[in-house]
Order: C-alpha cells, then sequence, then structure tokens
C-alpha cells in the first residue's frame, strides 16, 4: 500500500498517511510519522490528502477481506467438524450460527441478484 507517486503531496504526508492506515489513533500515527498532531488535523483539510487517505483505506480493506475469503472454506469446515461434538450446548449454539449464516448468506444472494437487475 503506498501513496500515488503522481501525488504532490509531501515525502512526509505520504508517511503519515500509511502511519494512520496502520495506526487509526491520530496522535500516534503523528509521533510514527515526526509530525504535531495538529498537523496532522491541517493537512486532513487538503482534499489530496483525504481522498488519498480514503483510497489506502478502501485498499487495506479490500486486503483484509480477501484474507478473511480465502479463509471461509477451512472455517466452514471446521464448524462442520464440531457440529459431531457430544458438548449438546456446543453443537446447539453451532447450529445457530450455521443457520444465522446461511440465511445471511441467502439475503447477500438476493440482494445481489436484485442489485443486478436494476
Amino acid at each position: 500500500m503506498n501513496p500515488e507517486n503522481k501525488s504532490s503531496l509531501s515525502a512526509r504526508q505520504k508517511k503519515l498517511l500509511i502511519e494512520l492506515i496502520h495506526t487509526p489513533d491520530v496522535t500516534a500515527a503523528a509521533a510514527a510519522a515526526g509530525v504535531a498532531r495538529s498537523t496532522v488535523y491541517r493537512w486532513m483539510e487538503n482534499p489530496e490528502f483525504t481522498e488519498q487517505l480514503s483510497k489506502l483505506r478502501d485498499e487495506s480493506m479490500r486486503h483484509a477481506l480477501e484474507s478473511i475469503k480465502s479463509q471461509t472454506q477451512r472455517a466452514a469446515t471446521e464448524l462442520i467438524r464440531l457440529l459431531d461434538t457430544p458438548d449438546e450446548r456446543l453443537r446447539r449454539m453451532l447450529c445457530n450460527d450455521i443457520l444465522n449464516h446461511a440465511a445471511k448468506a441467502r439475503k447477500l444472494d438476493r440482494l445481489e441478484k436484485w442489485l443486478t437487475q436494476m
């Protein structure tokens, strides 16, 4: 995740952008980037800075979601394996989890179909 090289942002602003992605706390990000907290807020008034921050946050979220997606099958397999547990309470919780996730997936599928028909 690198800020675009074609931007007019300074090297310090680009460093702060990276720190804000990894450290959502403004004070900690400012310290890590070597800038004053007041400077961070001033830079956040710059449309180019905030647009770049938004792009980097979106990219970070996409990467996180891809990581989660890659583990979905493993998690589903583990849930199914745990259905054989002798603990009735745990089995009931697992059944509820699986049914709730299935219902949410179905709703999302329907929503996606509806949106593509618009």
